[in-house]
């Protein structure tokens, strides 16, 4: 329940609200379902990650022994369907357009438009405090900062009503990724699969795209200057739409132009044709693109430690969440203590403390059988050494 709202004069709003001992209890008991499906989903999502990890490392090492290398220059039919290695310069004769704003950029394998607005953003900043006899008071300060951001913010539900109506934007216009439709290495043509991975940009010169767009003057007769819209100008590399790119205010509009550049990659895939597809292995496809002239073995390295990372990244974000699943079923202990505010902060903390316990444990142990079911020998041998390790702590504790 709202008890009071108060603004100060720097235009922070602080809201404060008051729970009941018994609404508190309600709430952490409907929290039981929520944590329910934390935990689950989690260690559904951590038995999944091992078996995608196992999957493409299968594949990759299949890929190592089954690899191809070719000159690219050449199409050889004898390696149609086989798994290809190859490098050298993508290309396209494309010129790659940006019509709205009169943007070319010749031999580029990819044209990005880039759109930020000056928007008024609203931040909360949440502080609680126990009573005695479990109520809580909660007080949220809202404050207003100004930030370019990708798309407009809308401020009608701002809780100071003096920014509801702040926020507007002087144009409203879409990104834009515009790959070229035909990108060449040596005699082959890049699958658009490929094409996607391509993600090195580097900044349009926007003030090289305008001088190359002014007319010339031919037989001493003057031609009108090539004007943009009045809407927007040149500022900086970008084009502006308001009147100060050092000073912008609420509404203000940037656009800005990056693309990727013609340049030597390496491409790990089928052969198929004059083109690429996916390879497909009992576990996995394969389909890897890096730049730079890069050898089959170290793209296979390369692609087997970013498989790890992205491993040990699922299991990270995975026990946290199993973590926080445990504190929502654990939070009805706390809450119910807390009708003696310290009672309840030593119980909170002890049931941080088990459920910390408890990620850790159930993590561990979704790991260890998803390894029996996809490496048997490594998570076998990894059971029976942790066996052992609690084997003999227990006998060293009972001495």
């Amino acid at each position: 329940m709202f008890d009071n709202l108060n603004e100060n004069s720097t235009g922070e709003f602080t809201e404060t609200s008051h729970e009941s001992w018994l609404s508190r209890i309600i709430s952490s008991i409907k929290g039981l379902i929520l944590g329910v499906l934390f935990v689950g989903g989690a260690v559904y999502g951590l038995f999944w990650n091992e078996g995608r990890e196992v999957a493409q490392t299968k594949a990759l090492n299949v890929g190592a022994k089954e690899v191809v290398s070719i000159d690219a220059s050449t199409i050889d039919p004898r390696f149609e369907g086989r798994l290809v290695h190859l490098s050298g310069m993508a290309s396209t004769e494309e010129v790659l357009q940006d019509k709205k704003y009169k943007v070319s950029v010749a031999n580029a394998l990819k044209l990005k438009r880039k759109v930020e607005y000056y928007q008024y953003k609203e931040d909360t900043r949440t502080t609680s405090k126990k009573n005695i006899g479990g109520s809580s008071t909660t007080q949220r300060t809202y404050s207003y900062s100004k930030q370019w951001v990708s798309r407009p913010i809308n401020s009608s539900g701002f809780k100071n009503e003096q920014y509801r109506a702040a926020n507007m934007a002087r144009v409203q216009v879409d990104e834009l990724v515009r790959p070229a439709k035909t990108v060449t290495i040596g005699g082959f043509t890049l699958s658009d699969g490929l094409l996607a991975k391509i993600n090195t940009h580097k900044p349009v010169q926007l003030n090289e795209v305008v001088a190359a767009a002014a007319p010339k003057k031919r037989g001493g007769k003057k031609h009108a200057t090539n004007k943009f819209s009045p809407s927007y100008k040149l500022m900086g590399n970008m084009y502006y739409y308001g009147n100060s790119l050092s000073e912008p205010e609420i509404g203000d509009v940037r656009v800005s132009f990056t693309y990727a550049e013609a340049g030597d990659y390496s491409i790990m895939a089928q052969q198929s044709g004059v083109s690429f597809t996916p390879y497909q292995t009992k576990t996995n496809k394969l389909s890897l693109l890096k730049k730079g002239v890069l050898s089959a073995d170290l793209m296979i390295e390369e692609a087997k430690a970013n498989n790890k990372m992205v491993s040990w990244i699922f299991r990270g974000v995975g026990t946290l969440v199993v973590f926080f699943g445990f504190g929502l079923l654990m939070k009805p202990l706390s809450v119910m203590a807390d009708v003696i505010p310290l009672l309840g902060n030593i119980v909170g903390a002890g049931t941080l403390l088990v459920s910390f316990l408890l990620a850790l444990c159930v993590s561990v142990s979704t790991v260890a059988v998803a390894w029996i079911v996809y490496r048997p020998l490594l998570g076998i041998a990894l059971l029976v050494i942790s066996g052992s390790i609690l084997f003999f702590r227990i006998k060293g504790s009972a001495k």
